[in-house]
């Protein structure tokens, strides 16, 4: 199924609220909301929801951020900004390159936490699942860039 036809399976709105313009060629705020623009925060904020979802804590937030780092830069959070020269905790302050794997990686991750269900007794064990998954889906993103 290619994406167009699993969009129109999946829209959560009704068709007839599809994106329409008034006479001056302006659409609605609603309408403008619904076809947010996509960027490095938002995708971040899906990506830490769906850890969220799955029943991880601050702790499976943390490693989990961890491990994409790792996956994707072979260094932590604190040794990219610090080598970059970024801001600790402001990803609009690393290269363009690294917000891009930064959004690459965390999409791959949030439709592989998404794809599963965790159920596991103990809250370590559900961390430890999430951040598997986490390191596995930044395995896959790493495969699309030259380093």
């Amino acid at each position: 199924m290619g994406f167009l036809q699993w969009w129109v399976n999946n829209q959560e709105e009704p068709e007839e609220q599809q994106l329409s313009l008034d006479l001056n060629g302006h659409s609605s705020d609603a309408e403008i909301e619904r076809h947010e623009r996509v960027d490095g925060a938002v995708v971040n904020k899906d990506f830490r929801k769906a850890i969220e979802h799955q029943g991880g804590d601050d702790r499976a937030q943390i490693d989990s951020a961890t491990a994409m780092s790792n996956e994707l830069f072979d260094v932590s959070p604190a040794q990219l900004y610090r080598a970059t020269g970024g801001r600790a905790f402001d990803r609009s302050t690393l290269p363009k390159d690294a917000q891009k794997a930064f959004i690459v990686g965390e999409t791959i991750a949030t439709y592989d936490l998404n794809g599963q269900e965790i159920q596991d007794t103990s809250q370590r064990e559900i961390n430890n699942k999430i951040t598997d998954t986490v390191r596995e889906s930044g395995k896959k993103a790493r495969e699309f860039f030259p380093w």
